[in-house]
């Protein structure tokens, strides 16, 4: 399962394009792309992608957890303080934590990674951006779940919200 989600994740930087060539996007469907002619080239690209999107992955679900647990921990540590003194202090030091332990390793290593691309893709030719605007844009099927999942989500918090506020 894992291998799956993993090769959809990729799916959006490694699309064909008319003629069945591989491209690969490292920025995204708006800038310029790479195209892939060799197996080598794949080689090079694939895995540094997969190795930047998981370690992606896991400084944002690590990062929101910790900080969501050191707010959680600063804020209410005190049990004699208000309700409404907690959530102030939460959300201050929630918004301090989350540009520490998530926000500043994310724009490290998106530096990291717009720095390494010219290097590992010097010897391919390079698709513009009208080449890139004629592949297939279609939404993964990784995608369509998590937009419906997190629909699911916001409309269940909105029906607990929405009866908690009925019962008061």
């Amino acid at each position: 399962m894992a291998a799956g989600w993993d090769e959809q994740l990729l799916a959006n930087c490694f699309r064909k394009d008319h003629t069945e060539r591989l491209v690969f996007l490292p920025f995204g469907g708006n800038k310029p792309g790479y195209y892939i002619d060799t197996p080598s080239d794949e080689q090079k690209t694939r895995p540094f992608s997969r190795m930047y999107f998981l370690a992606r992955a896991l400084v944002q679900l690590v990062g929101m957890l910790s900080a969501l647990f050191f707010a959680q921990g600063v804020a209410f540590a005190d049990p004699r303080t208000s309700i409404a003194h907690k959530i102030k202090v939460f959300l201050v030091v929630y918004c301090v934590a989350i540009s520490l332990f998530e926000l500043l390793p994310l724009w490290l290593m998106s530096r990291l990674y717009r720095k390494s691309i010219p290097e590992i893709c010097s010897a391919m030719a390079v698709a513009g951006v009208e080449e890139i605007s004629q592949l297939n844009r279609s939404m993964s099927s990784l995608r369509r779940r998590l937009l419906l999942a997190l629909g699911g989500l916001m409309i269940l918090i909105a029906g607990i919200a929405l009866v908690l506020a009925v019962r008061r």
